[in-house]
């Protein structure tokens, strides 16, 4: 199975789109360039992904064609872990004096 993941990655001074299950990789002089042509080949396919990476390495811009969203995970409470152990106990407490 060929991979669905197309990455954008800066390569000896250029910059390489590339499979992920591939060594090889067609090599641009601009990442706009670049972009353009993942883009082309993602339209290619029947679903697949863009993954684009800076110049540290570091993921810039992540595309989907034809695959469910990601869903962004779950927000952590702002109310701080001692509160939220403080209203659990008082509710379990309620629950068991039967209030």
């Amino acid at each position: 199975m060929s991979s669905r993941t197309i990455h954008v990655i800066l390569q000896n001074g250029q910059w390489a789109v590339k499979k992920d299950d591939s060594a090889k990789g067609r090599t641009y002089s601009t990442q706009k360039e670049a972009i353009g042509a993942a883009r082309k080949i993602v339209r290619g396919m029947s679903a697949g992904q863009i993954v684009v990476h800076g110049r540290d390495g570091s993921i810039r811009i992540r595309e989907n064609r034809g695959l469910p969203a990601i869903q962004k995970s779950p927000v952590k409470s702002t109310l701080g872990r001692k509160a939220i152990e403080r209203a659990v106990s008082t509710v379990i407490l309620e629950r068991l004096l039967g209030v």
